[in-house]
């Protein structure tokens, strides 16, 4: 159930994003579609920052993303839909499990 409301959470974030900004081209929301190819650095903390509402929002967790290393690091989360997808389950996984 959980791994079905973080795919809505990224989903409608990338949704957000691609219509917020009007981009030439759209993120696709499909697992292997790329991220950090298609955004600058303004809309990477939009899709963040998107993304911490929602989860707050669906989840009720406050999870950081914009302030977190791992996002932008070499072959990290935000290299395509999938893994973001994937650190995101893990993270609010974490979340839970700390408290």
């Amino acid at each position: 159930m959980r791994s079905h409301q973080i795919n809505k959470v990224v989903d409608d974030s990338i949704n957000e994003i691609n219509e917020g900004f009007f981009l030439d081209l759209k993120i696709e929301t499909s697992p292997e579609s790329e991220i950090l190819g298609l955004i600058d650095s303004m809309q990477v903390v939009a899709l963040l920052v998107a993304l911490e509402e929602k989860i707050e929002e669906y989840f009720n967790e406050q999870i950081e993303l914009v302030d977190d290393i791992d996002m932008l690091r070499e072959g990290g989360p935000l290299q395509t839909v999938g893994a973001l997808k994937d650190y995101l389950n893990k993270k609010l996984f974490q979340a839970t499990q700390s408290k």
